[in-house]
């Protein structure tokens, strides 16, 4: 197991009860320019100790309150996606073998399910687990069975749930763009966001108050951001990114309500 720290730095933002962690991860032998776009999406995830796990190609690591960075798990194709469950237990979706592993706390690692595409996972409060494949998705009671949960999307790249029980999608479609739709408990789904005139976002979270946030693609002179999206819908700008990279990736946020981004910034 490799140990290292991370460089931090805290970002004023328009919001101050949150603020913005950027992470310099060190002796990463990977540049973003390799890292598929979808992979983006779901990638960091925090374990009930504040742990902080975030997914980069072959490996997991795994980033302590402290700043200190160790290696969770190598021997991956394509790391995309993280979420744990109740039991501490961490699932990955490794699309380069399409498999979805699941890891226990002590890095035992169990193929969970296999044919697997998706960048988006996440569980409910009663412990299932979603999982957008394609132009469904699909959950998982804690017993493993698996039904159709949602189905008529474009590619699901993104899910997350509000602690109302409404699960929040990110789908890109090829008529409309990308888009945020919600899902209700019993699967009705309605509107959140047509995305039609915004940049397309590369991440998806909801905090403890129900707030969904999405982080944004530079294209030409425009400030990459995360914005911050009520529940009626209202858009506001959370953070003007200061960073020279192109895509805002991942965003995950703590128990304390800290707001956590990875922009592919390898150093």
């Amino acid at each position: 197991m490799t140990t290292s720290r991370t460089d931090l730095e805290f970002l004023p933002t328009r919001n101050m009860s949150l603020s913005i962690r950027w992470w310099a991860l060190l002796a990463m032998m990977l540049a973003f320019a390799m890292i598929a776009r979808d992979c983006l999406a779901g990638g960091m995830a925090f374990d009930a100790d504040g742990n902080l796990f975030l997914a980069a190609a072959e490996s997991v690591f795994k980033i302590a309150p402290d700043g200190t960075k160790t290696t969770f798990a190598t021997g991956l194709n394509n790391a995309t996606c993280l979420t744990f469950d109740r039991k501490g237990n961490l699932f990955v979706v490794d699309s380069g073998s399409g498999t979805a592993f699941r890891f226990a706390p002590d890095g035992t690692k169990t193929p969970f399910m296999t044919d697997i595409t998706s960048s988006g996972m996440a569980f409910d409060g009663a412990g299932n687990l979603f999982i957008g494949q394609g132009h469904s998705i699909y959950k998982f009671t804690p017993e493993g069975t698996k039904s159709t949960f949602a189905t008529g999307l474009g590619n699901a790249l993104d899910l997350a749930f509000d602690p109302a029980g409404t699960l929040y999608v990110l789908d890109s479609q090829a008529t409309f763009g990308e888009s945020v739709f919600k899902f209700a408990p019993d699967g009705k789904k309605s509107d959140f966001l047509r995305l039609l005139h915004i940049n397309p976002p590369g991440g998806l979270t909801v905090d403890s108050a129900g707030a969904v946030y999405l982080t944004q693609v530079k294209t030409g002179d425009a400030t990459p951001s995360i914005f911050q999206f009520g529940p009626d819908g209202k858009r506001s700008v959370f953070a003007a990114a200061m960073t020279k990279a192109d895509t805002l990736g991942s965003i995950a946020i703590d128990k304390a309500g800290n707001a956590f981004l990875f922009n592919g910034e390898m150093t």
